[in-house]
């Protein structure tokens, strides 16, 4: 038997892109996770299929598991030779009784390694834009907890102590505890005027923060209703924030919920977009890509290299699926050293030229109608013979345009759009119960699969608390014929300029 060994974990302070890379590889490898209440869930979608997942979180209300208990799960696990990832908030040691759980298993023999975390009694403030020392506000930091051992007979935090004219005071677990907190300070000849803020879900898209002084801050925080987890932060450095949060956050998706329905390996990129505005980003593909293979009945006319004047690319995956084919097929680019090359819009470019080739037409308006009349004007009266790549339910548009014009036109639907039905009862779940701010819809096949999921419901109803924004006005078009409204359409249909219209959208609100 392989000997088991326990992986103390810090999990950060709730946004899974402050995990580190070995906790990452400590969750992936792992038989056993152990995880508390304040880890993000979506790290639980790295473990492997076939691990198993143990809930141990404690709240006010109840413990799953005691502490005892724990400790002798973990024991008991790693003794029956498996490897056991002990997952927990923040950093295993602060405050976190990850120091009890090591001295139960050295006490056991238990091989066990720690892996520290992010800590929220840094990252948290500092992602609200109140950094806890400044040379002309604080020297000094100091982290206490707000929810001592309940079985001590007397608190060991010395409050009096505390609060230096230049020292930051951070308080863990002491959201429950807030007023009377603020009491003690008071007590300890604290200035009422002390600047205080609190945070709420600190890192998570869910972050909401509140400042005021000693004098009002209970008042202000349960006005606003906040809950558990908090992080509150008392001293001179919470002035800072209002210098520093607008510049952080810009035009910023900070608290929105945003729902990605692109193909899956498009979402990639789009999902981190949206995370450097600071959205919560949830992603469910509903259609998917497939190759036609129909390629290969043209394979013999390109081998030629002069059987077509243009080659027009309608999208990015139309490039992509192209010279994959030539590749399978064996037919070296070079043959296409005579053709000229049209797209539309500038990703589609872009992805051209990963591939050895430079479009010598990108229109400004990334519409089959603006391609059309620039091809022309650079054909003048010269007929040829063109071929079109796209998606096998493109437009017609400009199809039709260019054999108007007498050229002889050639398309080729190279991929073709599936619908996926797997996350539909998730989207419609999640939209009813107003967990999500906006949707993006990406392409006229998004659009029509996303409101195809409101078929039976009454669309207006359904989504009037979302935002709808739409890559370009294609896809603006095709919402209003399937009966959606459109709040957001970028100046550009790039995922890069959709992503800050949405964020500018929200700056308005």
């Amino acid at each position: 038997m392989t000997d088991g060994k326990v992986y103390l974990v810090g999990a950060g302070p709730g946004d899974v892109g402050l995990l580190t890379l070995k906790a990452l590889d400590r969750i992936r490898s792992a038989d056993v996770i152990v995880y508390d209440k304040l880890v993000n869930a979506e790290l639980l979608k790295f473990a492997r299929t076939d691990a198993q997942l143990i809930y141990a979180g404690k709240s006010p209300k109840g413990h799953a598991l005691t502490q005892d208990k724990i400790n002798r799960l973990l024991v008991d696990t790693a003794g029956s030779g498996r490897c056991v990832v002990r997952l927990k908030g923040g950093d295993p040691f602060l405050f976190g009784r990850g120091a009890e759980e090591a001295v139960a298993l050295a006490e056991a023999g238990i091989p066990f390694e720690v892996v520290p975390g992010v800590s929220s009694a840094l990252a948290v403030p500092e992602l609200a834009g109140i950094p806890l020392t400044h040379r002309r506000y604080a020297s000094t930091l100091q982290i206490v907890t707000g929810h001592e051992d309940p079985r001590k007979r007397s608190s060991s935090v010395q409050w009096k102590r505390l609060l230096g004219k230049d020292s930051t005071l951070v308080i863990l677990m002491g959201m429950a505890n807030l007023r009377e907190i603020v009491k003690k300070l008071r007590s300890a000849k604290a200035k009422p005027s002390m600047p205080v803020a609190v945070v709420a879900s600190g890192s998570l898209a869910a972050q909401r923060i509140v400042t005021g002084s000693l004098d009002d801050i209970v008042e202000k925080v349960e006005s606003a209703g906040f809950e558990a987890p908090a992080v509150i932060v008392v001293g001179e450095v919470v002035r800072m924030r209002g210098k520093l949060s607008r510049k952080m956050q810009g035009a910023s998706l900070c608290g929105r919920t945003v729902l990605v329905t692109r193909p899956k390996a498009q979402a990639a990129s789009f999902r981190t977009l949206l995370e450097e505005r600071g959205a919560k980003v949830l992603s469910y593909p509903l259609i998917r890509l497939r190759p036609t293979n129909l390629l290969r009945g043209i394979v013999p006319q390109l081998r030629r290299g002069d059987a077509y004047r243009w080659i027009v690319f309608t999208s990015a995956n139309g490039v992509t699926h192209f010279f994959d084919g030539l590749y399978r097929y064996g037919v070296p680019p070079e043959v296409l050293a005579a053709v000229r090359f049209a797209t539309i819009g500038s990703k589609t470019a872009e992805r051209l030229e990963d591939y050895g080739f430079i479009s010598d037409i990108v229109p400004e308006d990334f519409r089959q109608e603006s391609l059309a009349a620039e091809l022309e004007r650079e054909q003048g009266d010269v007929k040829c013979r063109i071929l079109i790549v796209g998606a096998e339910e493109s437009r017609v548009l400009l199809r039709e345009s260019l054999s108007a014009c007498g050229h002889h036109v050639d398309f080729l639907p190279i991929y073709r759009t599936e619908l996926l039905s797997g996350g539909s009862r998730r989207i419609r779940e999640l939209i009813r119960n107003k967990q999500i701010d906006a949707v993006t819809l990406t392409s006229s096949s998004c659009v029509r699969a996303f409101a195809g999921l409101f078929a039976n419901d009454k669309l207006g109803k359904a989504l009037e608390d979302v935002a709808i924004a739409v890559i370009g006005p294609v896809s603006a078009a095709t919402a209003q014929e399937v009966g959606l409204h459109v709040d957001v359409v970028p100046p550009l249909s790039t995922a890069e300029s959709l992503a800050d219209a949405l964020a500018s959208y929200y700056g308005k609100c």
